[in-house]
Formats: structure tokens, sequence, C-alpha cells
């Protein structure tokens, strides 16, 4: 379980104090249903320098909303990058991003935020549709970690 702030706003417009406000709180809230709370997800993936920096105080990784595959030989654990579905996200793009990570030293984070039949909403993902990923990654032997995992593995 990461944070994803309190109140879901565009960090990017807030001054520091309510930034710091909104990390922080958002971060107590989880600890206290005895959540250890090690990551955070910025919401609408606006990120800047000044977030970064605050953020670091309170979280070991963050990951905005940058397109791609983390190298792990070269991870920025406070920009990590991601894939996110959508709505009309094929089967065999995702698939590729499995397979592009698997030949190329690499980390796929596969950003879901809606699981559920009804697909009106952009960022929504068919229940089948999230089975299927799994059994293709479990098929090709592929162990799947937290973001904890992986990052305490890449030291």
């Amino acid at each position: 379980i990461g944070s994803h702030t309190v109140t879901q706003r565009d960090l990017t417009s807030l001054d520091e104090k309510s930034i710091k406000e909104e990390l922080e709180k958002s971060k107590l809230t989880l600890e206290k249903q005895d959540f250890n709370v090690k990551s955070l997800s910025i919401p609408y993936g606006k990120y800047n320098q000044e977030i970064k920096g605050i953020a670091k105080n309170y979280y070991e990784s963050v990951r905005p909303s940058d397109w791609g595959l983390n190298r792990l030989d070269k991870i920025d654990k406070y920009n990590l990058k991601s894939f996110w579905l959508t709505n009309s996200t094929p089967l065999e793009e995702i698939k590729s991003w499995v397979d592009e990570a698997e030949n190329n030293n690499g980390w796929a984070i596969i950003m879901v935020h809606h699981v559920r039949t009804n697909l009106s909403r952009e960022y929504a993902t068919h229940p089948n549709d999230i089975i299927q990923i799994i059994e293709y990654i479990k098929d090709k032997g592929i162990e799947v970690k937290t973001v904890s995992e992986v990052l305490e593995q890449c030291g």
C-alpha cells in the first residue's frame, strides 16, 4: 500500500506547506491502519523538483506518471516510470510491456486504476483483462514483486 495524498489535488499548484500536509497526512492516515507506507503515487502525475525534494522526507520512492520501463541497473527511485491501463489498452500491448521488461533487465510497473465491469471511465480495466495479464506473467515465470521488494533488491 502506498500513499496517493489526502485530497488528490495537483501538488504543483500548492505551496510548500500544503504539499507537506498532503504527503504527511496521507502517510500517517495509512500508518494508523497498520500499513507500512514507503511509496507515493503522484496524483495526475504532476511532479517537479520541489515536490521530489519534499517527498524524500516522507517516502522511499515516488511514482509520478512518466511512461516507460525502469532499468534495474539505473533506477531513479524518486521518479519511477510506469505503464498505465486504460479502457482501450489492447492485451497485446500489455504483453509487449512485460516482454520488454523481461528482455531488457527492466521492471514494468503497470498502473491499474479502476477494476470494474463498467468501462465508461477512461482508466477502467475489466477484471477478466487483469486475470489474462496475470496469467501471461505467470506463464512466463516472471516474479511479481512490490515496489519495496524491487528497490531493496536493487540496493
